[in-house]
């Protein structure tokens, strides 16, 4: 088990290596319509260990559109690495198709554990739904998303109400979930040294970080979206979330891509064909629709 893991390691590193190369930095092969401004670096969070690097967010809005549907992205790297930056071209994908874009850094393990990360993200959608109107997003159409460790962040903050609870704010007002090779059962993570400095080794304590626990009767709709090749257990955990979710009446959907392993699911989007951006943008035109083309809207 140990030598398939590290083989799956390493494909998946060497793939982040040749698609980091290969990344959109337009969107324009889309059909994209509409221009794009951003700000960089914005403080969601000011309170008690306060972090600079990582306690700010990036918003990417399209131009002459107001009161527009709203994503937020939320990066992975096994909740010890990552960064918003790296992202950016997932900002300008989405915000040339209408879609105001909020990508988030959070705090990273070994300097904080659980739920120290899920905290943040929580903060940076609180900030959300409170400042942006200012950036022409509507606060009551946001859609969350992150993908490997992201994936799982933002579905156990709309699976489990104690993190917005705490935020003063309702889970309900979550438009929809989209997962992108995530991890939802944190029992059952593939590596134990992530396993220790993220969850610790209390088994209660994972059991309660693992999102499949948390799952209700009236959840926001969900896309869980994994990868032909993608980390062992990703694809079964995601079939057993969207299990428990349809079982308990709630809406979701599920689908392999092809062709791809766990860094290209999510380096692809916004090229010509990929079917990650294609099944992102039909789940987000079904949940919150998308803003109509200002007339004076370019490429």
């Amino acid at each position: 088990m140990l030598a398939r893991l590290m083989r799956w390691v390493l494909v998946s590193l060497l793939g982040f290596a040749t698609s980091f190369a290969l990344a959109p930095l337009s969107t324009a092969q889309t059909g994209a319509s509409h221009r794009v401004t951003f700000q960089t670096d914005i403080a969601y969070y000011d309170g008690p260990a306060f972090d600079p690097g990582r306690h700010i967010l990036d918003v990417f809005r399209p131009a002459d559109v107001e009161n527009a549907p709203v994503l937020m992205f939320v990066h992975g790297g096994g909740w010890s690495t990552g960064n918003k930056g790296i992202y950016s071209y997932i900002g300008r994908t989405f915000a040339e198709q209408g879609y105001v874009t909020v990508i988030p850094n959070y705090r990273l393990s070994p300097a904080v554990q659980h739920p120290a990360h899920v905290r943040d993200v929580a903060r940076a959608y609180a900030w959300t739904v409170a400042n942006i109107a200012q950036f022409g997003g509507d606060p009551t159409s946001v859609v969350l998303s992150g993908h490997s460790a992201g994936g799982h962040l933002v579905s156990l903050l709309a699976l489990n109400e104690r993190y917005l609870d705490e935020q003063g704010l309702d889970d309900r007002a979550i438009q929809g979930v989209i997962g992108l090779s995530g991890v939802y059962d944190v029992t059952n993570v593939p590596t134990d040294i992530i396993s220790s400095q993220v969850f610790t080794s209390d088994p209660d304590a994972r059991r309660d970080a693992s999102p499949v626990v948390h799952v209700g009767d009236d959840e926001p709709p969900f896309l869980l979206l994994y990868a032909q090749f993608d980390i062992p257990t990703l694809d079964t955990q995601a079939e057993r979330l969207h299990a428990r979710l349809t079982a308990r009446g709630n809406e979701s959907r599920i689908r392999e891509i092809r062709g791809r392993i766990h860094s290209t699911i999510v380096l692809q989007i916004g090229n010509r064909g990929d079917p990650t951006t294609a099944e992102m943008l039909d789940f987000l035109q079904a949940q919150v629709g998308r803003p109509l083309i200002a007339g004076r809207d370019t490429e």
